[in-house]
């Protein structure tokens, strides 16, 4: 993670596409990942490409699930030029990205929003313990990433629509979730496509791994959005 070869972003959230967006965008078959945002600034950005567009392709390679498109950005570098293919209005177009570095001044401020999160309640991270004081709520550190994470109270489980998961209770600055953009106040579902139900599940599983990691995280919202640390 640290003093290790930087690597380039497109500087997109992003969610799987399912049946329902899939018919919605006129796509034929359930394929390419969604652009919920694109970051102002970002290589996307400067490259044309907006908010809901569908990667299909990264360099002529198919991309249909976030782990394919982040497997497929995993080696390259700042300034480094990919052809993006974009589904957008009925038709497949490319684009020519040339990727950023996390130290772009456009995306250290977009780190640093989402490290300060905006001023409403439901994005304030909270350390008091609910009134449903059945639920653990002792926040677990992980050092690795420099987040506090803890067991979701049976409240988070209806609000989030999750039946388990690891609340992300803060994100220090500097570590490597907060590189990646992960954002406190979400719920941790699966990392590498494993299933997460507990704070501990997360230490076990960074504890075996090798290489950098895919985060599924659960929005207030409902809906998933997808995030890859070092």
């Amino acid at each position: 993670a640290y003093g290790e070869v930087r690597r380039g972003y497109l500087g997109v959230s992003i969610l799987p596409v399912e049946a329902e967006r899939a018919e919605e965008l006129g796509l034929e078959d359930i394929r390419g990942v969604y652009i919920d945002e694109v970051q102002p600034g970002s290589a996307a950005d400067r490259a044309g490409l907006r908010d809901g567009d569908v990667v299909t392709s990264i360099m002529g390679e198919s991309v249909n699930a976030p782990n394919d498109l982040q497997s497929l950005l995993a080696r390259k570098r700042p300034g480094d030029t990919v052809a993006v293919g974009v589904w957008r209005g009925n038709t497949e177009q490319v684009y020519d990205v040339a990727l950023m570095g996390e130290d772009t001044p456009v995306y250290q401020n977009w780190l640093s929003d989402l490290r300060s999160g905006p001023s409403s309640d439901s994005e304030t991270p909270s350390y008091r313990p609910p009134d449903d004081s059945s639920n653990d709520t002792s926040v677990t550190e992980i050092d690795g990433w420099d987040i506090g994470l803890r067991a979701l109270t049976t409240a988070e489980e209806s609000t989030f629509g999750v039946d388990a998961g690891a609340y992300v209770a803060y994100v220090e600055s500097g570590g490597d979730a907060a590189a990646a953009g992960l954002p406190r106040n979400v719920v941790i579902t699966r990392i590498d496509d494993v299933p997460v139900d507990t704070p501990s599940d997360v230490v076990e599983h960074l504890a075996g791994a090798t290489g950098p990691i895919l985060v599924r995280v659960q929005r207030r919202d409902g809906t998933p959005a997808f995030y890859e640390i070092d």
